[in-house]
C-alpha cells in the first residue's frame, strides 16, 4: 500500500485532526497530554507537521523540527496508529520523512519504550550515510544521530568521497521519496498519480544528496515535437541551494529535441530568474490558464 506525507496547514480539518490524535499518544507515552509546542509549528521556522496516510486513511502523524542555527533535523513526535503497526508502514513513512528532509538527523526516545528503541534501532541505519550513533540523552532519554557525511574507514582514513550531488533517472521505489517533497502532491491525489506514471515511464529526474532525493524535474517531448518541462520541485530545506538549476540542467543533457521548451506564471519571479541562469529565452505567453497570471513560455535552443 502508498503512504503518503501530508503537511499540515495552518488551519483546516487536517490540523484538528492532528490536534485530537496527540492526547492519546501522549497518554501511551505516560506524558502529559497537553502539548504546549504544537502551535510552534505554524508559527515558527524550521517546524514541520504531518499527518501519514495510507489509501487515505489516517495511519499517525510526525512532528518534526529543525534545531536553531543548525542543520540536524529532529523527530520531535512520530506516532503510527496501532491499528496499522506491524506491516512496514512505520519504517516507509520515516524514510519518507528522512528523504523530504535530508541532512543529519536526531532522534531521541524514552529509555524505557522498548519498542520505539527496536523500531529505531532497526530503520535509522538504512536512511543512515554513516552507522548512526547512539548515545544517553537527559532526562531517561536515549539518542540516536544519523550523520550527514561519507562513512570512515576503520583505518582513520576517509572514504572516497562520494558523488553527493548526482542527478539521474528516476525510478518507481523513488516514487514515494518524490511524492513526499511535493507539497502538492500531497494534498492531490490527481497529481500524486501523474508523477507516479510519469516516472514509470522514465520522464522523471531525481536529485539525490547524500543518498537522499532532495528534488525532482518531470519532462516530456510532446510539446509540438519538442522537449517540454513540466515540473521541477525541490524539497523545502534545499531550496536555494542549486538544485532547481541542477535539474534543469539534467533535462537540457537529456533533450532529445532541437529545442527545450517550459513555461512559469508571470508571478513566479523566482521561476524566471532560473530560466535566465540556465541560458532559456522568453518565447511567448499564454492568456487564461491561471486567472490574471498569464504563463510565460520560455525555450533554450539545445542544438
Amino acid at each position: 500500500m502508498t503512504i503518503t506525507l501530508e503537511r499540515v496547514p495552518s488551519c483546516g480539518p487536517a490540523r484538528d485532526e492532528l490536534a485530537a490524535l496527540l492526547p492519546d499518544y501522549l497518554r501511551g507515552l505516560g506524558a502529559d497530554p497537553d502539548y504546549p509546542y504544537l502551535p510552534l509549528y505554524w508559527t515558527e521556522a524550521g517546524r514541520f507537521p504531518y499527518l501519514i496516510r495510507e489509501q487515505g486513511r489516517t495511519a499517525g502523524f510526525a512532528l518534526v523540527r529543525q534545531l536553531p542555527d543548525s542543520r540536524v533535523f529532529e523527530m520531535a513526535e512520530f506516532c503510527v496508529l496501532p491499528e496499522f503497526r506491524g506491516r512496514g508502514l512505520g519504517a516507509r513513512a520515516a524514510r519518507a520523512l528522512f528523504a523530504a528532509h535530508p541532512g543529519p538527523w536526531r532522534i531521541g526516545v524514552m529509555a524505557d519504550n522498548a519498542g520505539a528503541l527496536s523500531f529505531w534501532r532497526r530503520v535509522a541505519p538504512q536512511a543512515a550515510v554513516q552507522p548512526p550513533r547512539e548515545a544517553d540523552g537527559a532526562d531517561g532519554f536515549w539518542m540516536l544521530s544519523l550523520p550527514g557525511a561519507p562513512s570512515i574507514r576503520a583505518s582513520g582514513q576517509t572514504a572516497p568521497p562520494q558523488d553527493t550531488h548526482e542527478v539521474r533517472v528516476a525510478t518507481p521505489t523513488d516514487t514515494p521519496a518524490m511524492l513526499a517533497i511535493d507539497v502538492l502532491a500531497l494534498a492531490d491525489p490527481a497529481r500524486a498519480w501523474q508523477i507516479t506514471l510519469a516516472v514509470e515511464q522514465g520522464q522523471c529526474r531525481v536529485a539525490v544528496d547524500a543518498g537522499r532525493i532532495v528534488g525532482y524535474v518531470m519532462q516530456d517531448h510532446g510539446f509540438f515535437g519538442h522537449g517540454f518541462v513540466s515540473l521541477i520541485v525541490v524539497a523545502a530545506a534545499c531550496r536555494r541551494q542549486g538544485v532547481a538549476l541542477r535539474l534543469l540542467q539534467a533535462a537540457v543533457a537529456a533533450c532529445d529535441t532541437a529545442k527545450l521548451f517550459t513555461s512559469t506564471n508571470q508571478s513566479n519571479v523566482a521561476a524566471q530568474r532560473l530560466m535566465a541562469k540556465a541560458g532559456f529565452v522568453p518565447s511567448g505567453m499564454i492568456e487564461n490558464l491561471d486567472e490574471g497570471d498569464p504563463e510565460l513560455v520560455y525555450v533554450k535552443f539545445v542544438r
